[in-house]
């Protein structure tokens, strides 16, 4: 009998929840509380059912209907998603051609499911590390955004990239397919792949994203024809007034007065001049750089990996990677519209999981800008505060991940006197040998 499993203790059968069942409880109702706020703030207790303003809802249910009656994919400046989001507007077509009702409140009831699938995800990584302060987060600050979570369908790819990071390490085909279909939906989750550092690991996650992807792009080229008609679309964006690249213009709005100038371009507001198309440009190769920076990080990661630097092969550190990289690309984007803070809370979530994650700090930044940035959106003085906490919550992450590689490895000593990480904080599958 193992010293962990003492006679009495109970320790063998009771669930790892069990302990804190009260809490769990306090964690549904304050779910139910805040499901309940998203509605009030959509208007679905104050209005009758079919009359309630469901706004890009409402779009995702004519984008289905041309889906259907068309069998193409709207060929429009709005639509800049991946195949597979197709498929996700027509879910709720089968409960509403099949059994009556309406659109909106479908696609709504679809999108709390998701929001409670994060919730559970983020209890059993809140039970593994034995830090809940994810969870509350994720309770107590996602209402705070009013009716906007209930009314994008973000919170979709945001279960499926919160589900990969808690099974990081431990299932690398469970843990790619979920990438890959997060990916076909909302292309930023495919940056959760940087989080694996083993590399027999991380070929058999590529393979299964890669046969995750290859199957909804066959699967939607049979169905709607030419499944990449997005990247057209995405290609032609300008700098969205919103972005932390616009923070000039916003600056010289809450110094001078002067508006910021927004015209309505790809279904958003972007500003309308030759400089700012330029920084947009600009913004593009910035990607490339993001994405090299990336590998860069992951290369020396894998090398400190291999000379014993076994603190960096801990899934907090890999945890905390893809929230950075996430941060930067969010920087670096022409486009951060005001639902890309549904995903950033979650990410934050995930990371405040872990009582030993280097970038709590940053987490804490970006939940504070989410509450600051859902007061009062349309004042540009929050909006260029918000941006800026961005701003700074990202410098702060990628500084502390650069200090982090460049520490010294411990000494032989030193590792054999650390406390060894529990059982369930190794992964499922053993490392490969040093090359």
């Amino acid at each position: 009998m193992s010293a962990m499993q003492q006679p009495g203790d109970g320790s063998a059968t009771r669930s790892p929840l069990s302990p804190r069942r009260p809490l769990v409880w306090i964690w549904a109702l304050l779910w139910l509380a805040g499901a309940g706020w998203i509605l009030a703030r959509i208007g679905i207790w104050d209005r009758t059912l079919l009359s309630v303003d469901y706004g890009d809802i409402k779009l995702y249910g004519e984008w289905a209907k041309h889906i259907v009656e068309v069998g193409s994919l709207p060929d429009e400046s709005k639509w800049q998603y991946p195949s597979g989001a197709a498929f996700l507007f027509l879910m709720p077509r089968l409960f509403v051609d099949g059994y009556g009702g309406d659109y909106g409140a479908v696609f709504l009831a679809m999108l709390l499911l998701c929001s409670l699938i994060v919730l559970v995800a983020l209890i059993v990584l809140g039970t593994r590390r034995r830090e809940f302060a994810g969870v509350w987060v994720w309770l107590l600050a996602m209402p705070a955004l009013g009716g906007l979570p209930g009314l994008r369908f973000d919170l979709v790819p945001t279960a499926f990239a919160v589900v990969a990071l808690v099974m990081i390490h431990r299932r690398p085909g469970c843990f790619g397919a979920i990438v890959g279909i997060g990916a076909m939906l909302k292309v930023w989750p495919v940056l959760c792949i940087f989080g694996e550092w083993d590399r027999r690991r991380l070929w058999k996650s590529i393979a299964w994203l890669l046969t995750a992807v290859g199957a909804i792009l066959l699967a939607s080229a049979l169905a709607f024809g030419d499944p990449f008609t997005f990247l057209g679309q995405q290609g032609g964006r300008g700098l969205q007034v919103e972005a932390i690249a616009a923070a000039p213009w916003q600056l010289r709005d809450v110094v001078t007065g002067t508006p910021v100038p927004q015209e309505v371009r790809y279904g958003a507001y972007e500003i309308p001049s030759s400089t700012a198309d330029t920084v947009a440009m600009l913004l593009n190769y910035a990607a490339l750089v993001v994405f090299a920076v990336a590998a860069a990080w992951w290369l020396l990661r894998d090398r400190a990996i291999r000379t014993g630097r076994d603190d960096l092969a801990d899934e907090t550190v890999a945890r905390d990677f893809v929230f950075a990289l996430v941060l930067l690309f969010v920087a670096t984007s022409r486009v951060l519209s005001p639902q890309y803070m549904v995903w950033l809370l979650g990410l934050a979530a995930v990371v405040l999981c872990a009582s030993d994650s280097r970038l709590r700090r940053p987490a804490w930044i970006v939940v504070a800008a989410v509450i600051f940035s859902a007061t009062v959106y349309d004042n540009p003085g929050n909006t260029l505060l918000r941006n800026l906490a961005l701003l700074g919550a990202t410098v702060d992450a990628c500084v502390t991940l650069a200090a982090l590689l460049r520490r010294a490895p411990r000494s032989s000593s030193d590792l054999l006197s650390a406390p060894r990480p529990a059982a369930a904080d190794h992964p499922a599958e053993p490392s490969s040998s040093p090359v």
